[in-house]
């Protein structure tokens, strides 16, 4: 059992080896280590008879544990590795990225015990021979499909369904048109039923995903830009407006084709980046957050910075580098425009009220704005890792 999920888990999604440079991958799982997660599920257990149960804390203000849900009954005195095992279970088939889980000895939740992310690495025991045993014994169930354990939804999208071989490992969010294998060629925008299964999918697996969270109690040390970023919600209502309806809003949407339902795309875009752009305050944060990147590449290309290696044919190095800045400045211009107009994406698609912007509202602009979009959350992940990592010690 473990040596399969040890095969199948590509450790440059997950882990960085010695002579690896940092992915986006292990940029991702670094901003969202436990310490930054803004949601978290709490769990606690108490033993009885000799027998450890756990239980799940469904509402904060709670006053008796027959308020709390009973996830598990396991023999003996606390053993951590199986009350992680039997967390993971209860949350199969979610998407749990910027929550994380914490176990606590006793009804208040006063004592903490342990906490991580919803992942293979902080709920997987590190001892293999003791996970083996566990499997065996049966205490709890333990599935051994990587995509079981694929909280945040990048195994499901980033392993090619025909070789099994990580692919796309640059990039992050989950853009199908994107996703080709470098080792058998498979390309997942040339099949249609195979991506339209995916989606509906991952699609099914957020609308489970928002039970029993609850907020983190101190976020003083959390960037507020990393509440912006999430991997699945945002680029996979992007793709499926922007490609699949064509950038027609919900009410035009007759025909979905891939059994998507009205609430699946509802919910998906109120966990998205879109829904929360629409607070203005929140908008203007965004794009500051944001233009911080575009400004760093104008600023080096005005001050004489190093030029890429590859010469613009035709041009000197002053040419070359006047063009640079005039371009960087243009994609951030791009950007901030398609933000102001991406602020009443939800608005528009689920058809409620537009102030602003009328002449905004067909569907070829939301289209265009939206074809790159995910590549902005990718820049905030690249800003907010350089962040953590220059508090690391």
């Amino acid at each position: 059992m473990t040596s399969e999920l040890v095969r199948k888990e590509p450790s440059s999604l997950t882990n960085l080896n010695p002579d690896e440079q940092p992915s986006i991958f292990w940029k991702f799982r670094q901003i969202f280590e436990a310490d930054w997660c803004t949601e978290r599920k709490i769990y606690w257990y108490d033993v009885r008879f000799n027998r450890t149960r756990l239980w799940q804390v469904t509402k904060l203000d709670r006053e008796s544990k027959t308020q709390d849900k009973l996830l598990g009954i396991f023999p003996g005195e606390p053993d951590l590795d199986v009350l992680k095992l039997a967390i993971g279970g209860a949350n199969w088939e979610r998407i749990l990225t910027g929550v994380r889980w914490e176990i606590y000895s006793d009804f208040a939740c006063s004592q903490l015990v342990a906490m991580g992310r919803f992942d293979i690495i902080d709920l997987m025991s590190t001892d293999r021979a003791k996970l083996e045993r566990i499997y065996r014994s049966d205490i709890v169930g333990v599935k051994t499909s990587i995509t079981d354990w694929d909280f945040d939804g990048i195994f499901r999208t980033h392993i090619c369904p025909i070789c099994n071989k990580a692919y796309s490992q640059d990039l992050l969010m989950f853009i199908p048109s994107w996703m080709k294998c470098n080792n058998c060629g498979f390309s997942l925008s040339d099949d249609r039923g195979r991506c339209s299964n995916l989606i509906k999918v991952l699609l099914s697996r957020l609308v489970r995903s928002n039970e029993f969270h609850f907020p983190v109690k101190d976020k003083d040390n959390i960037p507020v830009a990393i509440q912006l970023i999430d991997v699945l919600p945002t680029p996979l209502i992007a793709y499926v407006i922007g490609e699949i309806l064509d950038g027609l809003p919900l009410s035009q949407s007759y025909d979905l084709g891939i059994g998507m339902t009205h609430q699946d795309l509802t919910t998906c875009l109120e966990m998205s980046i879109f829904n929360k752009i629409r607070i203005p305050i929140i908008r203007d944060g965004f794009i500051d957050f944001v233009s911080t990147y575009f400004d760093e590449q104008i600023t080096h290309y005005k001050n004489g910075g190093h030029l890429p290696k590859i010469p613009m044919p035709g041009t000197n190095d002053d040419e070359h580098r006047q063009y640079l800045t005039h371009d960087w400045q243009d994609m951030k211009q791009r950007f901030i425009d398609e933000t102001m107009l991406l602020s009443n994406l939800a608005d528009w698609f689920l058809g409620r009220e537009i102030t602003s912007t009328d002449e905004y509202h067909e569907a070829s602009f939301f289209k265009g704005a939206l074809s790159n979009f995910a590549y902005n959350l990718e820049t905030m992940i690249e800003l907010l890792w350089q962040e953590k990592k220059g508090g690391m010690p």
